[in-house]
């Protein structure tokens, strides 16, 4: 038996003792009740100050329980702003399945390809039983103004029914103060994990403050190839970001050698090299009616002779350049770049 627990079987009966059963009247059986009653009640209560004393010597020697306590004790609205503000001081990986195909036997395929997310539901633990620290992947610390944004991904292949798929998956994320103006960031693209080949590219990614509806979104790309099990394979690494909005015109370099300037009989082969910025539509738009134009006028590439109207708005070519040049072959070729993007 604990000391608090002799203690009050010991007040209680000095109690009996002292206040007799006849002295509350009424009869034997009615005060006996009572007298059992208030003996009762005083003696939760002294087990009550007895838990209380011990939470509070707990308290001081856990700093962590003690925040969890005192979250426990605080009314709804505090509550609530307290949370938030945990919320906004973390940067962690979550997890997000999305659906990439079809398996053998019919099922869906799922992947956890991450996501980065301003929590610490680690301060929470301790309010929870059920939830361990082996459960919630670790967090670092993150300001209320920083963005949390993944800072290392991998390529993941998964094979389905449609082929292969590649995706990329979060692995790791960190809290970067966001600038005041939009402009690429490192990103580190780990290729072929598991695999003689293991090597890391930084892909970039775009990351600032833009005006309006307008988002930073990446608007010219380079390639880079890199050997692996499979051969080699390009991937798009980002060169420059802007501020632009949902449909926008991303750079695409085309590289042509023309002989325009070369004379038929001259010795000289060598054709002028000529960098051509063709340009591609990138990115979405919602709502309004599309076109879609299936033949243009070769003397004004700008006006469409058929066309397909839908209701799906896609974000397309508006606006053209050609650019001439001459093969080797001597004939005349052209090529047209795309210089405006809208929602049609």
């Amino acid at each position: 038996m604990s000391y608090t627990g002799a203690r009050a079987i010991l007040y209680m009966s000095l109690l009996v003792i002292i206040f007799p059963t006849h002295s509350y009247g009424a009869g034997v059986g009615g005060a006996g009740a009572g007298l059992a009653l208030n003996g009762d009640k005083h003696h939760r209560n002294v087990e009550h100050r007895g838990r209380h004393h011990h939470n509070q010597q707990q308290q001081h020697g856990n700093q962590n329980l003690e925040d969890a306590t005192q979250l426990t004790t605080t009314p709804s609205g505090e509550l609530e702003d307290r949370r938030e503000d945990f919320d906004n001081a973390c940067c962690s990986r979550q997890e997000k399945y999305v659906a990439i195909g079809f398996g053998v036997s019919g099922e869906v395929v799922q992947l956890d390809v991450g996501q980065c997310q301003k929590s610490c539901r680690s301060l929470f633990t301790l309010m929870d039983p059920d939830i361990t620290d082996s459960d919630i992947s670790p967090f670092k610390p993150c300001a209320a103004e920083a963005a949390c944004l993944p800072s290392k991904s991998r390529l993941q292949r998964v094979s389905t029914l449609h082929g292969m798929q590649q995706l990329a998956v979060v692995e790791e994320c960190e809290c970067r103060h966001k600038p005041e103006r939009c402009y690429r960031q490192p990103h580190t693209l780990q290729l072929y994990p598991g695999t003689p080949y293991e090597t890391h590219l930084d892909v970039g990614i775009c990351s600032g403050r833009c005006q309006s509806e307008a988002g930073c979104r990446p608007v010219r790309n380079k390639t880079v190839s890199v050997p692996g099990p499979n051969g080699v394979h390009c991937h798009s690494v980002i060169e420059e970001c802007t501020c632009t909005g949902g449909c926008y015109r991303m750079s695409s370099l085309e590289i042509v050698y023309d002989y325009t300037d070369l004379v038929l009989n001259d010795t000289e082969t060598s054709p002028a090299i000529k960098e051509v910025d063709v340009g591609r539509c990138s990115g979405t738009c919602t709502g309004g009616q599309t076109r879609k134009c299936l033949f243009r006028d070769q003397a004004d590439p700008n006006k469409c002779l058929a066309g397909l109207y839908g209701k799906q708005s896609s974000c397309t070519p508006s606006h053209f350049k050609v650019h001439r040049y001459t093969s080797k072959d001597r004939q005349a070729k052209e090529i047209i770049a795309i210089t405006d993007c809208k929602c049609m």
